[in-house]
């Protein structure tokens, strides 16, 4: 997640909108090769999950704006898409807790640095007090650990970033906040026939593998 400018503006509004139980940061590869031009074509499990998102013009009934760019600094990055494997594998040696994905998140999207060059990656390490940035990554349980988060994800249907995945339903995509947030106020939302219909709908077109 902290290879995507979406990822970034999101978690400044999901800042607000947390409960008593904050979701809980999985960092895993599939933010790397989503970073780039996309996969040639969604898995199978992602195509039935990613619908969720399209009935939000018939079943969506929230009047609010998730994103405000006003109050939220953002510069972007030098180079982009970047190779993700250091900030990733950073995430999880510290726990992933959001102090830690704030940290990374501001580093590359909120003050511009590279997402992957040495000296910037140890500048990072240094804000989150990391003494021996190549130990951290390094280690064969966070290498572990990060190989087991990308099969987890992919076999959850996941294939972008942002995504979410909340009691087995997957949103993706920053344009459906909105109806994740009616979702979490009303689960049956997703029973409405026209959802169930266009959650169904076969695709006309993919692009070749």
């Amino acid at each position: 997640f902290p290879t995507r400018r979406s990822s970034y503006l999101l978690r400044a509004t999901t800042a607000s909108h947390r409960r008593h139980n904050p979701p809980r940061a999985a960092t895993s590869l599939t933010t790397g090769y989503c970073t780039g031009r996309g996969p040639p074509q969604k898995p199978a499990p992602a195509r039935d999950a990613a619908p969720h998102a399209r009935p939000h013009n018939c079943t969506a009934t929230l009047a609010i704006t998730p994103l405000s760019l006003s109050p939220c600094a953002c510069k972007a990055p030098p180079r982009h898409p970047f190779n993700p494997l250091t900030v990733l594998r950073l995430t999880i040696a510290l726990g992933a807790g959001h102090a830690t994905v704030g940290t990374i998140f501001d580093h590359i999207w909120g003050t511009g640095h590279d997402g992957m060059a040495p000296e910037s990656m140890t500048a990072l390490a240094d804000k989150l007090g990391v003494s021996d940035l190549q130990a951290a990554i390094s280690d064969q349980a966070v290498k572990d650990t990060l190989r087991k988060n990308t099969e987890d994800a992919v076999a959850a249907g996941v294939y972008g970033v942002p995504s979410f995945l909340i009691d087995g339903q997957l949103f993706w995509g920053d344009d459906m906040f909105d109806m994740m947030l009616e979702w979490l106020n009303d689960p049956s939302m997703l029973d409405h026939p026209e959802a169930k219909r266009i959650t169904a709908l076969e695709p006309a077109a993919e692009r070749r593998r």
